[in-house]
């Protein structure tokens, strides 16, 4: 029994790790208020959230110092079943903050933001998951896990003319997990088990204003390298690597009619050039295409919506069934208060409709995965 306990905790300390909304198999998109409202920040240079979306694009908000935080508030469920059972989570995520400053000095500009780009939120699936039911008493086991990925990037963009700018920064990511399995009913036996991981990244960026009304953005995040040890399970389990693979994203905006802004944005998550124990082989690029619109009523309201579609990349070879990275389509809406010219308040809903689809559990049995997700959204933007 503690033999299968071992090599199942090892196989739960890994699973546990997927996005806790639909962005790639591991990233999360949904890293600020603003996104929640629109899906479509990556060619913005409107907020200061565009610190993470459109780095470089920093240097054409207005001169001076904003600062933005925010946070959101996720209700998921997550179900495996088969014939004979169903497994479910539907523990909420309450904290999922976000705070950005940027600095902007005209022809240069700094900033600096704390996301939590992977992960994020616990689940807790009271009744056990498929792999803990065990033959023939099918004593389902409790197995609790939590994943967060804590980001803090510092970095810089320069304006190469009127109409261009490149930008430069530095991320550096703890990324925390514990999984809990048991108490088994009737027994004594616990598996508890505790991981981290320290990694940095570099993050180059590009924008460009094409024409007054048109705007272009190109950013490149490189892989982060992340070996997890063991930390709480006397050494029951390997130190191993679940890196967060490249991330290439485009951005457009246009604002060619009166009051009303369109965005276009993209995200290719580049899976196989991440080292995820031999994962990454059986998994495919994964993307994001999201278009948006925001029409400002008058000088302190403007409300938006936005359609987004995500390809995971992964299918029933290679999903984690606790947590599938399903294929999805997204909707959010939402709008911004300007209380006066120097504080807004942003508030935004994203409702994502999953793909339902099949996997197998370890020990063979077949499943139909499927997750709900609604995600609610504050935040304020101060400028000074």
């Amino acid at each position: 029994m503690k033999k299968l306990f071992s090599v199942l905790s090892m196989t739960l300390i890994m699973g546990f790790s997927s996005s806790v909304f639909a962005g790639g198999i591991i990233h999360n998109s949904n890293l600020s208020p603003e996104y929640a409202r629109t899906l479509t920040r990556n060619g913005s240079t409107d907020g200061a959230d565009i610190a993470h979306y459109n780095p470089a694009g920093i240097v054409f908000l207005p001169e001076g110092t904003i600062i933005a935080v925010g946070n959101q508030f996720i209700f998921k469920k997550y179900s495996h079943k088969s014939d004979s059972f169903t497994f479910t989570d539907d523990k909420p995520v309450f904290l999922f903050p976000s705070l950005f400053a940027v600095h902007n000095l005209g022809r240069f500009a700094v900033y600096g933001a704390f996301t939590v780009p992977a992960g994020g939120g616990t689940l807790d699936y009271k009744d056990g998951i498929a792999d803990t039911l065990f033959p023939p008493s099918d004593v389902a086991v409790p197995v609790e896990g939590f994943t967060g990925h804590y980001a803090l990037t510092l970095g810089g963009a320069f304006r190469l003319n009127q109409n261009m700018s490149i930008g430069i920064g530095l991320r550096g990511i703890y990324a925390h997990k514990t999984v809990k399995v048991g108490p088994i009913t009737g027994g004594i036996y616990i598996s508890d088990y505790e991981s981290n991981a320290q990694g940095f990244t570099g993050i180059l960026s590009f924008n460009w204003k094409v024409m007054d009304k048109l705007h272009f953005s190109l950013k490149y995040e490189h892989a982060t390298i992340l070996e997890f040890e063991d930390e709480g399970g006397g050494g029951a389990t390997e130190p191993y690597r679940e890196d967060l693979p490249p991330v290439v994203s485009v951005g457009f905006v246009w604002t060619g009619i009166r009051k009303i802004k369109l965005e276009f944005a993209a995200n290719v998550y580049l899976n196989k050039m991440a080292d995820w124990e031999g994962l990454e082989d059986k998994i495919k690029t994964g993307f994001e295409v999201a278009v948006s619109a925001e029409f400002r009523l008058n000088r302190q309201f403007a409300f938006s919506g936005g359609l987004l579609y995500t390809g995971a990349g992964a299918d029933k070879n290679s999903y984690d069934y606790k947590k599938p990275a399903l294929d999805a389509i997204s909707i959010g809406v939402g709008l911004k208060y300007s209380l006066n010219e120097k504080l807004d308040v942003n508030a935004g809903f994203l409702k994502s409709f999953y793909f339902e689809d099949k996997a197998f559990a370890a020990n063979g049995t077949e499943l139909t995965l499927n997750k709900d997700i609604n995600l609610f959204s504050i935040g304020i933007t101060a400028r000074f």
